[in-house]
């Protein structure tokens, strides 16, 4: 699962590790604790504009939902995508080879469940790097008012290493691309291969 996430990170670091630059007037802000529910706009960068850092709404909407309401509801329930079901779910099938794209954060967090309480953890890389998830994405068009959302899932894989420890409930993490994968996956290359086989990342946590 992968709900919260932060970018505590300026323009420009992230335009010079992901070799793009940000191709909107909507303002970055670095966030320490960004909610997916919130179905904030996140930066990304799509398969098929990889020199360009876009703002996408966390929670894909399908392209084929209907009306708002139905947006509204569903955009809640695809704020993760599981890797071992993305083939078979309606809102992800048509997406992978399709429409990928890297969701760029520098940590998250989940909770450690312990009887009755929950420890909240934040993850992150070594020194605190920026990294990419690897995401699925999908515009949806509002019939009534013609406007286009673009929106994205976070593909979520089971728990390596440290996160068996740290997310005891559900036992799931989102998958962290290194930079070697972060090409394939953008270029729509060897994304099974990738999704089967994703290399353990060594995290780090804080205590929150």
């Amino acid at each position: 699962m992968c709900f919260h996430i932060s970018i505590n990170s300026s323009k420009n670091n992230i335009e010079n590790k992901f070799s793009a630059n940000f191709d909107s007037d909507y303002e970055f802000i670095s966030n320490q604790n960004i909610n997916g529910f919130s179905n904030p706009k996140v930066p990304v960068i799509t398969s098929d504009r990889p020199k360009k850092i876009q703002f996408f709404n966390w929670g894909l909407i399908p392209h084929w939902i209907q009306n708002e309401e139905k947006a509204n509801s569903i955009k809640s329930k695809t704020l993760n995508a599981r890797s071992e079901t993305l083939k078979e779910k309606p809102s992800f099938k048509n997406l992978i080879g399709r429409k990928h794209c890297l969701v760029i954060a520098d940590g998250f967090y989940e909770w450690r469940h312990e009887g009755l309480n929950k420890i909240k953890y934040h993850i992150y890389l070594k020194n605190r790097e920026l990294f990419a998830f690897a995401g699925i994405w999908d515009s949806w068009t509002n019939k009534f008012t013609g406007e286009i959302i673009n929106s994205f899932s976070i593909i979520t894989q089971n728990a390596q290493g440290i996160m068996k420890h740290i997310h005891n409930s559900k036992n799931r993490q989102p998958i962290i691309l290194d930079e070697s994968n972060r090409n394939h996956w953008n270029q729509l290359n060897r994304h099974q291969l990738i999704l089967d086989n994703t290399k353990r990342i060594n995290l780090e946590y804080s205590l929150v």
